[in-house]
């Protein structure tokens, strides 16, 4: 009899051992075999009775968020700086053409009214310089002393009558508008004034008195 209870325990024993080998063998052929677990409701709601884990999720999302918004943000300032670089160059352009525009008209301005603030100097020609030595300033003389003025900045030169006249007035009673005064030169060294004059940039100005036409002529000779 005692021997019969020893053999069924040992039997007994036997069978658990075997239930347990084959338990723990399904676990693990479990977990190598299982597929990867996909999101669902219940996981969710596992998850948040964990904060640890939530959180550590939640700031990764927030992170990739981040990254996402920088980007677009980088993008967007990038985009708005090339706006801005576009527009201000076509407003470079606009207020260079404004300020060339400017300028020209300026300069056609003060082209018209050149006698208005150029450096105007006054040659009384029968004292100014002789170049033949006869005591009495000439043509040839002015030509002569061009370069001195406009070494002194002279831009322009008024020059007094040079006129044929009979020089009771010292050249202010002409006679003849047409013609120079021999004292003073010929119609040939007039050219040679001109011509000189503006190879320098000098401006001249005659100096025309109408007025005392009448006082020396006469009246018929004033229309």
């Amino acid at each position: 009899m005692f021997n019969k209870l020893v053999g069924l325990k040992a039997l007994l024993l036997f069978f658990t051992l075997s239930l347990l080998v084959r338990s723990a063998q399904m676990s693990v052929d479990a977990a190598v075999t299982s597929p990867p677990i996909l999101p669902t409701v219940e996981n969710a709601k596992e998850q948040l009775k964990d904060p640890s884990q939530s959180t550590n999720q939640m700031q990764q999302v927030m992170a990739g968020v981040d990254d996402k918004d920088t980007d677009a943000e980088m993008s967007a300032m990038l985009n708005d700086e090339g706006v801005r670089t576009e527009t201000g160059t076509e407003s470079n352009k606009d207020t260079d053409t404004k300020t060339g525009t400017m300028m020209d008209q300026k300069m056609e301005h003060k082209e018209k009214d050149w006698w208005k603030h150029m450096t105007l100097y006054q040659i009384y020609p029968r004292s100014f310089m002789d170049s033949n030595g006869d005591g009495v300033g000439d043509l040839q003389g002015i030509i002569m002393k061009l370069p001195y003025l406009a070494e002194t900045g002279i831009e322009a030169i008024w020059l007094s009558p040079i006129y044929k006249s009979p020089m009771v007035d010292f050249g202010y009673d002409i006679t003849d508008f047409k013609e120079i005064h021999t004292e003073y030169g010929t119609m040939k060294d007039l050219e040679m004034l001109i011509t000189e004059a503006k190879r320098l940039g000098i401006k001249m100005i005659m100096d025309f008195v109408i007025m005392d036409f009448e006082s020396y002529l006469g009246p018929e000779y004033v229309v």
